[in-house]
């Protein structure tokens, strides 16, 4: 299960960059981790995503604010 809450982090030039955290179920492993970064970052907009496998969490930095549910599919 994967769900999100958001925060906008960085306003400039007229983009907004939020910072979006995830809190994601199921990850045993630092494979899973890995996966799930990888599959984030490649979801358009993601400029950072950075996974605690510990605390079953991820910060991913955004460039669009309904990009939430588009890291949601990918990660699922």
């Amino acid at each position: 299960m994967v769900s999100y809450k958001r925060n906008i982090v960085n306003i400039q030039k007229g983009m907004v960059r939020m910072r979006v955290k995830f809190s994601i179920s199921g990850m045993t492993c630092a494979a899973c981790s890995a996966r799930v970064e990888k599959v984030t970052r490649a979801v358009e907009g993601v400029q950072s995503a950075e996974v605690n496998l510990l605390a079953g969490t991820m910060v991913a930095d955004v460039d669009k604010e309904e990009i939430g549910n588009q890291i949601i599919k990918a990660v699922q």
